[in-house]
């Protein structure tokens, strides 16, 4: 995965750790969490890659729901 996309996903991530006191995860792992992240490879099935990097959580949730056309 290319590192400004990692960068771009960590700084949403820490903003999110950070708003979340006493949160099992704290945000000392977010590198180490996103040092093994990678992108699915085209024969893997049955994966959905959502933007999660909006505010919003109602439009997060509407992706989901519309790929997965509940």
């Amino acid at each position: 995965m290319d590192d400004d996309v990692k960068k771009l996903i960590r700084e949403v991530l820490q903003k999110r750790v950070g708003s979340r006191p006493g949160h099992f995860m704290p945000s000392s792992l977010l590198d180490s969490q996103l040092a093994t992240l990678e992108m699915p490879a085209d024969d893997e099935m049955n994966v959905i890659v959502i933007d999660a990097n909006q505010d919003d959580v109602d439009e997060i949730v509407n992706s989901i729901v519309s790929v997965l056309k509940l």
